[in-house]
């Protein structure tokens, strides 16, 4: 693990074997995502990390774009000088810090960043008179809730997705109870 001064532990090295999917999903379960190299002061700690001749996945792969989205910058042309072969699209980081080409069935250790991310789930309730389709309702909706909190964080901070339910909708039809007497909803037995 490489540690920040503060005691933050930045980088775990995850001496396991695995293939850069399931090194990605890993990091990605427990931590934050396969490690984004963004200049050479991290190539340098991550190369700290190396034992002699072990190659590692990072989170570079196919048209060599990192996992979270972010292009490769050119302060990472020079490690990236060896991204050459063909068929072979995914990174491995070297002990002399460089990035070599390997096949997505490849085995290797590999980098997690180990930020955690805070995860929130919120329910939201769409009133509508209108027979919206499920899309639709998503992006409104999506729309209306970045607008809301777009105060609240820096966006490139705040990443937002649906979570679907059992039958694959995201939004669900409830349906009214009948209200008893007092104006509470009453669920009413079937008779037998």
């Amino acid at each position: 693990m490489f540690t920040e001064k503060n005691g933050t532990v930045k980088y775990d090295l995850v001496k396991s074997y695995m293939t850069w999917s399931d090194a990605r999903k890993h990091c990605r379960d427990r931590y934050t995502d396969l490690v984004t190299i963004r200049n050479q002061t991290q190539n340098e700690e991550l190369k700290d990390l190396m034992y002699w001749s072990i190659y590692a996945w990072i989170g570079l792969f196919r048209n060599w774009m990192w996992s979270d989205g972010s292009s490769l910058s050119s302060i990472n042309e020079a490690s990236a000088q060896k991204l050459n072969e063909a068929n072979e699209n995914c990174a491995t980081s070297t002990y002399h810090g460089y990035f070599l080409d390997a096949s997505y069935s490849s085995t290797f250790y590999f980098y997690c960043n180990t930020v955690k991310v805070k995860r929130q789930i919120v329910k939201v309730q769409v009133k509508s008179k209108d027979n919206v389709d499920d899309a639709q309702l998503q992006i409104l909706a999506m729309k209306k809730l970045k607008q809301t909190l777009s105060g609240l964080t820096a966006d490139e901070d705040l990443k937002m997705k649906w979570r679907k339910q059992e039958n694959g909708n995201v939004f669900q039809k409830q349906v009214a109870l009948p209200k008893s007497a007092n104006g509470s909803s009453v669920c009413q037995a079937a008779s037998l």
